[in-house]
């Protein structure tokens, strides 16, 4: 809903959220003038990043459970009838975490008294072609039960490393108005990548082959897993060295951009978006995280990853 007050020069916009925003009125030199709108030039992005600092004042129901049919507990998936699917995407879920030697398999009674033991929970998810909504694959990912750690016992600084989405549009604005060209990537298993910086036990997930029993056997955590605390901001430290040591440049404005020589790079979490004048600075820059400080690539199934 817009008003105007012919007092000051100004229309004012009522938001769907009950805000108020001043705008300048349309102009023209006279009457018959060309009337250009301010919708031509303005847009919600500023609006959208305030949004996003506070999501629940703006959005009460933004944290109700999804609805979501393709986002599924373990005891939804065991009902389901591609469980199979599910199944597979948990065995290698496991023998991914173990070839890159994540934890350790410890008896619970050789742990001190009072030990805290965190849970495990599975997150199932399929991934549906986003045109004909064929399902192509199927996700199972291992989480600790970050809501059962303790302040100051298992946690202490959290952080999260998250690009502003008006540091996004500049990039990508520039970048067409100088026909430059954009790479997208996800560090996969980014966040087991940090070390972990306290000793933690997670008990035994579900599907997890063991020649006992699961309630005589805990894992000993060797590096971070997703629903950690602290996992994100371990990632983010880990992240930021890898980049420093190939070469990177932090930026003096935003701590969650850096520079290679001409090309970007803005980090949200564990994706990242390049810039740069051509394919091959990309290209290359690419290949520089893709692989180790010897030139070798890293042995993995997965896309970008960053090891040191």
């Amino acid at each position: 809903m817009t008003y105007s007050d012919v007092n000051d020069g100004y229309d004012r916009v009522v938001t769907r959220y009950g805000r108020i925003i001043k705008r300048p009125k349309r102009f023209g030199f006279d009457d018959h003038a060309l009337t250009v709108a301010w919708d031509v030039f303005h847009d919600d992005g500023c609006s959208i990043q305030e949004e996003m600092n506070d999501p629940i004042a703006f959005h009460p129901h933004a944290f109700v459970a999804s609805s979501n049919p393709d986002i599924l507990y373990l005891e939804e998936a065991q009902a389901a009838d591609d469980w199979l699917q599910f199944r597979e995407a948990m065995a290698k879920e496991i023998e991914s975490h173990e070839e890159m030697d994540h934890w350790e398999l410890v008896r619970r009674d050789a742990l001190p008294p009072k030990t805290e033991v965190l849970p495990a929970v599975w997150a199932m998810r399929r991934k549906p072609h986003t045109s004909t909504q064929e399902v192509y694959k199927w996700k199972a990912q291992i989480n600790l039960h970050g809501g059962t750690q303790t302040k100051d016992v298992n946690y202490w600084e959290t952080c999260l490393s998250a690009v502003g989405w008006s540091t996004i549009r500049m990039f990508l604005t520039l970048m067409l108005v100088n026909k430059w060209q954009s790479k997208q990537i996800d560090f996969v298993l980014a966040f087991p990548q940090a070390p972990i910086d306290c000793e933690m036990f997670m008990e035994t997930p579900q599907g997890f082959n063991l020649h006992g029993s699961r309630m005589d056997h805990v894992l000993c955590l060797k590096k971070n897993l997703y629903g950690q605390k602290q996992a994100g901001r371990a990632w983010n430290q880990h992240l930021h060295d890898g980049l420093l040591a190939r070469g990177f440049k932090q930026s003096k404005v935003n701590m969650w951009v850096h520079y290679f020589e001409s090309v970007v790079l803005m980090i949200y979490v564990d994706d990242g978006i390049f810039i740069g004048p051509s394919k091959s600075d990309l290209d290359n820059v690419y290949h520089l995280l893709s692989n180790d400080f010897e030139g070798k690539p890293e042995k993995t199934k997965s896309n970008t990853r960053l090891l040191t």
